[in-house]
């Protein structure tokens, strides 16, 4: 058993001193698996930018540039493109889900739809203070209706 270690070892040692990795065959070719698993992420994504929200998708994203890091295939002005449309997806939505906690009388999670907005706004530099004062000006009025109905009563 030691024989066959000490000759792995010397026909290892052998290939690195010709100055070649023996684990790497050919740095220019990238490994084919590699390239499928990236390709396939990438199709993930896609999908989750068309159906799914920003947790989900947010994590496809980072699953497709690993694979893609993995299979030297990483391109960032696509993924700089990719992040920007899951935070403006998630901008519109959670400015939605606002309007719907205000209706509800879900101050809390109106107050912390309002924080994500700016949060994610700010990612991406799409972050308008006016809106986020505006925001807080609704909280702050529909406070005062809870209370005063509370007072009716």
């Amino acid at each position: 058993m030691v024989m066959i270690y000490m000759a792995l070892f010397l026909w290892t040692g052998a290939e690195a001193q010709d100055g070649q990795n023996p684990s790497v065959q050919n740095e220019d070719a990238a490994d084919p698996a590699l390239l499928r698993r990236a390709a396939k992420s990438l199709n993930h994504l896609k999908r989750a930018l068309q159906r799914d929200h920003y947790p989900s998708a947010l994590a496809a994203l980072n699953i497709w540039r690993c694979d893609a890091m993995a299979a030297d295939a990483f391109d960032d002005v696509q993924f700089r493109a990719y992040r920007r449309q899951i935070y403006e997806k998630s901008v519109d939505n959670i400015l939605k889900w606002f309007d719907v906690c205000l209706e509800e009388k879900w101050i809390r999670e109106a107050d912390y739809c309002q924080k994500v907005y700016r949060l994610h706004a700010r990612i991406i530099n799409i972050f308008d203070q006016e809106r986020y004062d505006e925001m807080t000006e609704k909280i702050e009025r529909r406070k005062k209706e809870i209370e005063a109905e509370k007072k009716k009563r």
